[in-house]
């Protein structure tokens, strides 16, 4: 009959385990109910536990439950002393102390961790008992522990389902609304102390606080350079930081604000778009060693979600600047095309004033005495000829594809570029290095080749010339490894930043603000493409830009 009752009892508890992770009272009561049940058939001194609620308004506040039995004031102060130090370095094992040991009275304290599911501690369980007894105390006590771990670990797990599960990301059409949403997601789903959301600044490669949620940590300001202090070393590396405990770390940037508001434990993770590191989602607690493996987990996927959602963003706004764009120039466009479209009708009528001429200059040829006008016709036919050598070649260099390809050496193509450009790099003392080796023969359209690396000195002296201090340099050499030809064109500029190196080829994209088109580097890819070649690039923000094409050789 008792042993009925106990399972009917612990029946009972099971179906309140729902609620036990809010905290409050009913956590309190339920964590002694249980230690109660699992110990009232061994003779222990004393059981309790201290508890750290992990969802509801008590998260992360210590729950400390005793009860005592016939003891001496001197346990009771020793217990304290050894859950103090055990809870500023908690580990995931049972572990026993001595409390005092008097000739056959020996007293011991065991201390059970709640952490299964859990890499950090979310509590501990503690018994005090006879050394005979202590080893056996314990192992119900782990029995105890598991369970209730178990129980807050789904309970949390399920809370961040539901969370993410609610379509109100639909609703975020900007990137700063996305960012706080984020932020309040991490809120409600760890019940942490704050939660700072920063955004890499594309122009100035910085993190820019986006969004910040919390306990007084609303619209907190804490901006700091990529590669600066621990966020900013989680955007650099790309990877999870977690940090235990805040003041015994010595890379904190912003360390007023740490002490200000007490954070002591932290988890940093990257927005990691796949090409590049977007930003980095900063989560705190007040207590050391606050969070589990199950918290960056749930952070993580926030991060992924808020990542999906700045890339939409981005897209759109890359379309609508894209139209904004063809919107401006438009009107360019369609002169363009009517432009053509006259310049063909001016063509025939050519051909119509040439025919007519010809059978004019046909029948003043037949005449031993030519008339004045048969000299004014021939000197009109040669100018109507002249003219469509020039139609032809506008009309050429207007077309997108039909090359001209033949036998070039490419040392003299690139000489010849290198000296044009010779005056105009003197101006701005920019130092032009190139040795032109043996003859490598290529097959290509000079003029469109030639176009291609127009482009890139036009860049890397538009780019130079911006430099403030430091050398000015462009260097051009050219390697053969076996079929193929390797021209390496490198600038010592400001860089392209790391987020805009993948873009540097599209059409429109562009690096240099309104002066910029974006037609460039995608009509010299696209020309290199047509002859066979790959052309791509490297860059260090800042120091050089270097890039490389590669042709087939004759």
């Amino acid at each position: 009959m008792e042993k009925m009752a106990d399972l009917e009892a612990f029946a009972d508890l099971l179906r309140k385990t729902p609620a036990i992770s809010k905290g409050g009272v009913e956590y309190e009561e339920w964590a002694t109910s249980l230690l109660k049940l699992c110990l009232h058939h061994r003779n222990v001194t004393a059981q309790g536990g201290l508890l750290v609620p992990q969802l509801g308004m008590n998260a992360g506040i210590p729950k400390i439950f005793t009860s005592f039995g016939e003891h001496n004031g001197d346990i009771e102060q020793t217990l304290d002393k050894i859950l103090s130090q055990y809870w500023e370095n908690p580990i995931a094992n049972s572990k026993k102390y001595s409390l005092f040991d008097k000739g056959e009275f020996k007293m011991q304290c065991g201390i059970v961790p709640l952490s299964a599911g859990f890499d950090r501690p979310i509590g501990v369980f503690w018994v005090i008992a006879d050394s005979a007894i202590i080893s056996d105390a314990i192992n119900v006590v782990e029995y105890a522990s598991l369970l209730v771990s178990l129980a807050v670990r789904a309970e949390k797990a399920t809370n961040a389902l539901d969370l993410f599960a609610k379509p109100v990301w639909r609703e975020l059409d900007t990137t700063f609304a996305s960012c706080k949403h984020a932020a309040k997601l991490c809120i409600n789903a760890l019940f942490c102390r704050a939660t700072i959301v920063w955004i890499i600044d594309k122009k100035t490669n910085n993190l820019v606080t986006a969004a910040s949620e919390g306990d007084e940590c609303e619209n907190l300001n804490v901006d700091m350079p990529a590669g600066k202090g621990i966020a900013g070393r989680c955007a650099c590396i790309g990877e999870v930081i977690q940090i235990d405990d805040l003041l015994k770390s010595n890379e904190i940037a912003q360390a007023e604000v740490v002490k200000q508001k007490k954070f002591r434990a932290a988890v940093f993770v990257p927005i990691d778009s796949g090409s590049d590191t977007a930003g980095v989602i900063g989560v705190y607690a007040s207590r050391p060693y606050a969070f589990s493996h199950l918290d960056i987990d749930i952070v993580s996927s926030v991060s992924q979600w808020l990542c999906t959602r700045l890339l939409q963003h981005t897209r759109v706004e890359e379309a609508m600047r894209m139209k904004t764009k063809i919107d401006l120039e438009m009107p360019l466009i369609e002169a363009g095309i009517l432009a053509m479209e006259r310049v063909h009708d001016a063509r025939n009528k050519l051909y119509c004033a040439q025919s007519a001429l010809s059978n004019i200059t046909d029948r003043y040829h037949r005449l031993d005495k030519k008339p004045p006008d048969y000299v004014n016709a021939i000197e009109a036919g040669d100018h109507i000829e002249d003219a469509d050598k020039i139609i032809t070649a506008l009309v050429k260099r207007s077309r997108l594809v039909d090359l001209n390809l033949k036998k070039h050496d490419l040392s003299l193509l690139i000489k010849e570029i290198v000296d044009s450009f010779s005056a105009r790099a003197e101006e701005i003392k920019v130092r032009i290095l190139y040795q032109p080796k043996e003859e490598i023969f290529i097959k290509a359209d000079s003029w469109q080749f030639v176009r291609v690396l127009n482009n890139l000195f036009d860049n890397a002296l538009h780019f130079l010339s911006k430099k403030q201090s430091g050398k000015r340099l462009i260097e051009i050499r050219t390697e053969v490894q076996e079929n193929k030809v390797q021209i390496f064109f490198k600038d010592s500029g400001v860089g392209i930043p790391p987020h805009a190196l993948p873009n540097i080829f599209d059409i429109f994209f562009t690096t240099k603000g309104e002066k910029g088109m974006g037609f460039g580097l995608a009509i010299a890819r696209r020309i290199v493409e047509e002859h066979g070649g790959t052309i791509s690039a490297t860059s260090q923000w800042g120091e050089y830009t270097e890039f490389k094409i590669v042709l087939n050789i004759l």
